[in-house]
């Protein structure tokens, strides 16, 4: 599971330029279609759900990848499959209650680009740059039109993972790209979007989330610990990165929920 806004990704320019394009100018895909940025009930070809807040699952640490055969890469192929249907750009294995450390994406949204397709799996990123970027998320994973908020990313990364294959990768990744993958590495690590809010952005979406809790019932409330929080990665700086906030914020006076918004989607050394 950025610009996260914006236009769609079937639009305008070539891919390579799209990814290479400063944030606010790039053409993504990130919302789901459905009114409010809900997800479609059911998937074709699939019986993979999307999970939402306030599941706890979506707070799970999952395990390594160990066997890389025609099982997990058949279901690479259906997440990536239900990543397009959502109109999403990534998809953790969290968000669809998988217990494994992976997950794919394709930065152009565009599923003619076959040759954008990643599949991550048994990450890591072990270099951020202290440059940082400030752009829009949502999430497929809580109603990604109504929970958007701006978040900091570091502009590029350096990265290690698995293919579908389970050869070795390296790589270093820059502007929106990087930022889908820090996105997806918070889901594998149980962190949201949300978390990395500014108290503003997390107070305005906190009548959309409460509904969400009021739905799913007792047993939902989840709650970003101290110790998770004192372990996100950089950039965390005072000035840049706004701080995790609670992810189980004290209820306000109920408002109605929004009805627009936007769309779907951490250890390593600060490059100076």
């Amino acid at each position: 599971m950025l610009t996260m806004i914006a236009l769609f990704a079937s639009a305008l320019r070539p891919a390579r330029a799209l990814l290479q394009a400063p944030t606010r100018c790039r053409a993504t895909r990130l919302f789901a279609r459905q009114p409010g940025g809900r997800n479609p009930e059911k998937f074709e070809r699939s019986d993979l759900t999307i999970t939402e807040w306030p599941l706890p699952v979506l707070r799970n640490t999952n395990n390594p990848v160990e066997d890389f055969d025609d099982e997990f890469r058949s279901l690479c192929s259906e997440m990536m499959d239900v990543m397009y249907q959502a109109d999403g750009v990534g998809l953790a294995s969290t968000q669809v209650g998988i217990d494994k450390r992976f997950f794919v994406y394709n930065p152009t949204g565009d599923r003619s680009r076959k040759d954008f397709e990643v599949i991550v799996a048994n990450p890591n990123i072990f270099e951020y740059s202290e440059q940082t970027e400030t752009d829009e998320e949502g999430c497929l994973s809580s109603r990604s039109e109504e929970c958007a908020g701006r978040v900091t990313r570091s502009s590029w990364i350096w990265v290690e993972y698995q293919d579908e294959e389970g050869r070795q990768k390296r790589k270093k990744l820059k502007g929106f790209e990087a930022r889908v993958f820090q996105h997806e590495y918070d889901h594998i690590e149980g962190v949201l979007h949300f978390d990395r809010f500014s108290e503003k952005d997390r107070a305005r979406i906190q009548p959309t989330l409460d509904m969400l809790l009021e739905a799913h019932g007792p047993g939902g409330v989840l709650e970003l610990s101290d110790e998770k929080k004192a372990a996100l990665q950089p950039p965390l700086t005072a000035s840049r990165m706004p701080p995790a906030v609670e992810a189980a914020a004290p209820k306000k006076k109920k408002k109605k929920p929004a009805t627009a918004g936007f769309g779907g989607f951490g250890g390593g050394k600060k490059k100076r």
